[in-house]
């Protein structure tokens, strides 16, 4: 919930067309309190995230390596090097995460490459996904 407040105003006030998330199956009782958090933003986020491919704006689930236009594809469907790449997660981790109920391992880790420069953000991933980006993308 701590990524998730505020999100149907944001919505609201934004309209993205898309949005990125991945297939974790978390669920929250607000039965019991948990802070400070609007369970209406819980039930927003599950309509987006339960609402399938079709519905506004579009769920995109993407995972590690994904290439797409606008994020790091450029002309001709090849990676441009510049822009956003998704080091983590991979359908494997998310599966883990589903099983076991640490869905921190669901959380996207970004790299952002720009002009030489790189920025790596890393939601609340755990040890299972940074040893998959240490393994798979360590060189980028």
């Amino acid at each position: 919930m701590d990524h998730l407040d505020g999100i149907e105003d944001f919505f609201a006030a934004f309209t993205p067309a898309n949005m990125w998330d991945t297939d974790n199956r978390e669920v929250n009782d607000f039965s019991e309190s948990i802070g400070r958090y609007k369970e209406a933003d819980w039930l927003f986020y599950k309509s987006l995230r339960d609402g399938g491919p079709n519905r506004n704006p579009r769920r995109l689930t993407l995972y590690s390596g994904s290439l797409g236009a606008y994020y790091n594809q450029g002309d001709g469907e090849t990676s441009g090097g510049d822009g956003i790449h998704i080091l983590a997660p991979t359908e494997h981790l998310i599966a883990n995460a589903n099983e076991c109920g640490d869905y921190n391992d669901c959380s996207y880790v970004l790299l952002y490459r720009a002009n030489g420069h790189r920025i790596v953000f890393g939601g609340d991933s755990h040890d299972r996904s940074w040893e998959h980006i240490l393994d798979e993308h360590g060189a980028a």
